[in-house]
């Protein structure tokens, strides 16, 4: 039986994320190599006698691309800090394992890179594109099986993020990668009984997907998992779900609209560590999350070489750190930087290691310009003024070599570029259907706006709206019943005005039918109760008076419509009432069924 506290959890853990001006353009100091990194521990940890085991299996999601933090570093920086309490650690009793550590070029998607943000226990079970099925069943070329994985490493838990491909891929049902679900939990206790498992929730798409489509399977199968999977527990045999990949593919946490970018990767570190907390592994996650939207991109910077100029052409050439699958040129004739052509994307036929070209047509003999080039990770478009995530310049070059830029000459008729961007005013807020609508007053020099709408203990869900005089934005797919603080900054390419005042507003529900009164039949020496679908309903509850009691108590909450009573005797009357719920809105109570036992 899943309890209350168990679906409350889930029903208010939707994904969200700390603002993140995911593509605007930064210094170079916004990657910095291992050992520069505040993100990075100083000395890693030595291995007490005894840890506990920790196995990660899933898809690329898990094993991540070369020159990532990986969400597995996060997990493992929040279990041996002790969720922040110790930050510089010199022994932990928690060791991550498994038979794989190579991180994925995003190029041409080869295995080969052992290049880390930050020094951590990287082995793990993760197989890029695999299947969740593939764990049961030997394939060619796939990870080893999850029962020789976990009798071979001695994992003492199992953090499993896979079944997305299974559908998308394979064409399976909720009910097929469920099933696979529960028997992978099955083969880990052949292998340890008293494995723990933890399973993280397929990646789903913002917003409610078409019916019958992938993304609807998935949702579907995420819901299922959330409502079902903690009753597999069996004695120390723990099983919790983090549901962290709900309104997955923003580009605020994803490189590319699946795989996580340091915000995400925080994220989902976070949501795991939770959920082994609640089953009694580690300390969770710190209270305060770090926001790493600097730290979008490559860790490096690109290098570019010094042009060489023929027949009037400045040709230019650099190499591309790790990671870094797109770059634009840009230039400065002396009034400011502008960009030259549209943003360079490698092929998985390049040669490693990985180098562009540019030709500047444009260049004019006798004038002096500055290069330098920004890298991406990603190739993701975003819409509007931030258009490509592009996100560490390089060294800056000059030619000719020596030259010095002129200086030029202000424009009294010209509106000078902001440098600086006020705060908005004016914020209103209005709640509807699982939604907020925001209005605000326009930002002078602004040419967007980030709408941020945090839930109380969470972190921001971010919104990018583009447009000089766009006033209004409606936040969707928010959570009925939690209250959500409104904030609202101003914002042009390379620059982020402060964030206004907060506003609160708690979404509404759909409005809830009550349920039929329920059918009671008997099962044994216990009944069965089954009621109707209830429109719009995320969850139901039940409730159960026992013979001579005037007391109601809650004896399910899930999105099942059955719940299977204690056992009765005969001649006692027992009672049921259902009702719907709308994520956290009760809708009214069904009419009260009764079983009598004969």
């Amino acid at each position: 039986m899943t309890s209350p506290r168990t679906i409350r959890r889930a029903l208010a853990a939707p994904l969200a994320v700390l603002i993140a001006a995911a593509a605007l353009t930064l210094g170079s100091s916004a990657g910095v190599a291992t050992g520069g990194d505040a993100q990075c521990l100083a000395t890693k940890p030595a291995i007490a006698a005894g840890p506990t085991k920790i196995l990660t299996i899933g898809d690329s999601l898990t094993s991540a691309a070369s020159a990532d933090y990986t969400w597995r570093y996060f997990l493992w920086k929040n279990l041996v800090t002790n969720a922040g309490a110790d930050p510089a650690p010199t022994s932990t009793s928690y060791r991550l394992v498994g038979p794989y550590s190579d991180l994925v070029d995003p190029v041409d998607l080869a295995r080969d890179s052992d290049t880390y943000r930050c020094d951590f226990d990287k082995a793990n079970g993760a197989w890029p594109g695999v299947f969740l099925s593939s764990y049961l069943t030997s394939v060619t070329n796939g990870p080893m099986l999850i029962g020789p994985m976990v009798s071979s490493t001695g994992a003492d838990v199992v953090v499993v993020f896979a079944g997305v491909n299974d559908i998308a891929r394979n064409s399976k049902t909720a009910a097929d990668v469920l099933t696979e679900s529960h028997d992978l939990v099955t083969a880990a206790r052949a292998a340890n009984s008293s494995v723990k498992v933890v399973f993280v929730t397929a990646p789903s798409a913002p917003g409610t997907p078409a019916a019958g489509s992938k993304a609807a399977i998935v949702s579907d199968f995420d819901s299922q998992l959330v409502a079902q999977a903690p009753g597999w527990s069996s004695g120390a045999s723990k099983v919790a779900v983090a549901n962290t990949a709900k309104n997955w593919g923003q580009p605020n946490y994803t490189y590319d609209g699946t795989h996580p970018n340091p915000v995400g990767e925080v994220l989902i570190g976070a949501a795991v560590s939770t959920a082994l907390q609640s089953i009694g592994v580690g300390a969770g996650a710190p209270g305060s999350l770090p926001d790493l939207s600097a730290s979008i991109g490559p860790r490096d910077p690109a290098v570019l070489a010094q042009p060489t100029i023929t027949a009037g052409v400045a040709h230019l050439s650099w190499a591309l750190p790790l990671g870094a699958v797109q770059s634009q040129v840009q230039r400065n004739d002396g009034s400011g930087w502008t960009t030259l052509g549209s943003p360079i994307t490698l092929t998985s036929s390049a040669a490693k290691p990985y180098t562009s070209t540019y030709n500047d047509a444009s260049y004019v003999t006798g004038h002096v310009y500055e290069y330098r080039i920004l890298s991406g990770k990603g190739t993701t478009a975003t819409p509007g003024i931030w258009q490509y995530p592009l996100t560490l310049t390089s060294n800056v070059v000059t030619v000719p070599a020596g030259g010095t830029l002129p200086t030029a000459t202000p424009d009294p008729t010209a509106t000078p570029d902001p440098t600086t961007l006020g705060a908005v005013t004016g914020v209103s807020v209005t709640p509807g259907v699982h939604a907020i609508t925001v209005h605000w007053n326009q930002v002078s020099g602004a040419a967007g706006y980030f709408v941020t709408a945090t839930p109380h203990g969470g972190s921001a869900i971010v919104r990018q709206e583009n447009g000089v005089a766009t006033t209004v934005d409606t936040v969707p797919n928010l959570v009925a019943g939690r209250t959500y603080t409104i904030k609202v900054a101003a914002a042009d390419p390379g620059v982020t005005g402060p964030l206004s005042a907060g506003r609160t507003a708690t979404p509404l529900a759909y409005p809830l039918a009550h349920p039929l009164k329920p059918t009671l039949k008997k099962s044994g020496k216990r009944f069965k109760a089954t009621w109707s679908a209830v429109p719009h309903a995320t969850a139901y509850s039940v409730e159960y008076r026992a013979p001579g009691s005037t007391v109601w108590k809650v004896v399910q909450v899930s999105d099942s419509r059955s719940w299977v009573s204690f056992a009765t005797k005969k001649g006692k009357k027992y009672r049921v009432r259902v009702r719907a719920y709308d994520d956290f809105v009760a809708g009214p109570y069904s009419p009260v069924a009764t079983y009598k036992p004969k």
